[in-house]
């Protein structure tokens, strides 16, 4: 395993992209009772991250992050009530 003194400044790993979104707003369809929510998300982690790894991590918050957004919108919704 590599450890912080076996970097210099012009050999450290570095991410070049992580971001995403999230859109909510009415369904076009039925807006008086439905929600669209839409999430976008964008990772390159560039050279220093083995593809493998980065499919593993998409493949975990993947199935993840969806569920604490709900949670989030559900909590917010009953304080207001």
């Amino acid at each position: 395993f590599l450890k912080e003194d076996d970097f210099d400044d012009k050999h450290r790993p570095m991410a070049f992209a992580l971001r995403g979104a999230n859109y909510i707003g009415r369904d076009p369809e039925d807006p008086e009772h439905r929600t669209r929510i839409t999430i976008i998300a964008h990772g390159n982690p560039g050279r220093d991250v083995p593809n493998w790894a980065m499919k593993t991590a998409i493949g975990a918050l993947v199935q993840i992050e969806p569920f604490k957004l709900f949670y989030k919108i559900n909590e917010g919704i009953k304080k207001k009530q």
